[in-house]
């Protein structure tokens, strides 16, 4: 294959303790020659590699996702001869974006295709964005197990939610007509505050449908505010921990429609705490002695035991 690019996609010196990843990803390329061969030269001794190859017509193909899950080498060094790697003809996509509720098309939604992430986890994506009918066009997807839908932009997730279509492509195929259904979703904003109206941070909350499976978790910040995107549609909402807080109040059930946020407030109490100090029968104070607490239940009284350390 003529004019390929050749990408170094992971680089690494070192063993066991002494592993390190080098900064080679992003900037190491080439260009397969008139005879489909490559060269990467003055590379460190020592050092092992991984490719991404890319070609018009064919199937993106990284030799990451073929790697054990956990290695201290890669597969390919510097001097190594008769390295061979094969592009099948690429498998192409195409299809329409639908808001979830009206079916209408919808421009502007980033949408990728990639290799099953069971079977191939660091397989090459592609994407694309959404034309102003709704339709998106993706190529130079490998053939085997695949999964469409909405794409990660830098790492954050998608705005939105939107069918997955799992596939399965063979070498060289156009499979068309695909409808994904796609929705913003909803903000629900859960405030959580002690009695006197302090706000709580870091109070784990979760929101569960009513009907249906999805879930949705979070964690307030300092101003005891816990934002969560999610599918439109009714929730019971608990506040499932906070450290030294509780008894937690009983599940808040809210209704959040499509575009809207809603906010909810929950109260929390922080729990009993008692104080003293630990002396000798001199009077004196003894540090680092530990105080246990149990609580016994009725007609027994609780009970204070003290262990020096």
């Amino acid at each position: 294959i003529v004019g390929a690019d050749v990408h170094i996609a992971q680089a690494r010196m070192g063993t066991g303790r002494d592993l390190r990843d080098l900064p080679a990803p992003g900037f190491l390329r080439t260009e397969t020659d008139d005879q489909g061969r490559f060269r990467f030269a003055n590379m460190p001794v020592g050092a092992t590699f991984e490719f991404l190859v890319e070609a018009l017509g064919r199937a993106a193909v990284g030799t990451c996702d073929q790697m054990p899950y956990v290695q201290d080498r890669c597969r390919f060094a510097p001097g190594q001869a008769r390295i061979t790697l094969t592009l099948p003809a690429d498998v192409r996509v195409w299809g329409t974006v639908v808001d979830w509720s009206s079916g209408q098309p919808v421009a502007g939604v980033l949408v990728a295709a990639h290799a099953d992430r069971r079977v191939a986890p660091a397989a090459p994506s592609r994407q694309a964005i959404t034309a102003a009918d709704g339709t998106f066009h993706l190529d130079g997807l490998a053939p085997g197990s695949c999964v469409v839908g909405l794409a990660e932009s830098a790492g954050q997730p998608a705005a939105g939610f939107a069918d997955e279509l799992e596939l399965f492509l063979s070498a060289g195929e156009t499979r068309g007509g695909l409808r994904i259904r796609f929705t913003r979703g909803a903000l629900l904003e859960v405030l959580v505050k002690d009695p006197n109206g302090a706000p709580v941070g870091r109070a784990v909350v979760n929101a569960r449908q009513i009907e249906g499976q999805r879930g949705y978790k979070g964690t307030t910040d300092d101003t005891g505010l816990a934002r969560l995107r999610i599918f439109p549609g009714g929730y019971s909402v608990i506040i499932l921990r906070r450290d030294w807080y509780g008894p937690l109040e009983d599940a808040k059930r809210v209704t959040v429609a499509e575009g809207t946020t809603r906010q909810i407030e929950h109260t929390i109490h922080p729990m009993p705490r008692i104080t003293g100090v630990v002396r000798d029968a001199a009077g004196n104070r003894l540090l680092d002695s530990r105080v246990e607490v149990c609580w016994i239940k009725p007609p027994f009284p609780s009970t204070v035991s003290t262990i020096s350390d």
